[in-house]
């Protein structure tokens, strides 16, 4: 389990477009933490909401020169968290990053990770120190 701290940014939308809202938050390099998570999301005033989390460079639109985000795409959840500092728990490594040829192999990717994010929805919800 990996816990993650950060402020949400504006991002390039690009999420959004693809039918993924995401909430973007910058971090440093680390190489252990890169790729897709199930996890869940606990928001400033405590909720905790299920979330499908992507950690790295975004190589299918930026290869090796994007900055490593951390974007977490919420179920069920369609509420403006930009400038809200969030707590994101990383409990269920799904698969490493990958390069797509095709924004449609990366988005029937995208459904994929959800899904398994729903099917493995029982993460524990307990907040680590």
């Amino acid at each position: 389990m990996h816990v993650i701290e950060g402020i949400v940014e504006h991002g390039d939308a690009r999420g959004r477009e693809l039918g993924f809202r995401t909430a973007n938050i910058t971090m440093p390099q680390n190489d252990e933490l890169d790729g897709v998570w199930g996890a869940y999301v606990v928001l400033p005033e405590g909720r905790r909401v299920v979330a499908t989390v992507s950690v790295g460079r975004r190589a299918t639109f930026y290869r090796e020169g994007g900055e490593v985000l951390l974007e977490a795409h919420l179920l069920d959840f369609s509420e403006d968290l930009y400038g809200q500092k969030l707590r994101v728990v990383l409990t269920d490594f799904q698969r490493p990053q990958y390069e797509y040829d095709d924004v449609d192999s990366l988005i029937r990717q995208l459904h994929v990770d959800v899904a398994q994010t729903r099917e493995r929805s029982h993460y524990p919800m307990a907040v680590p120190a």
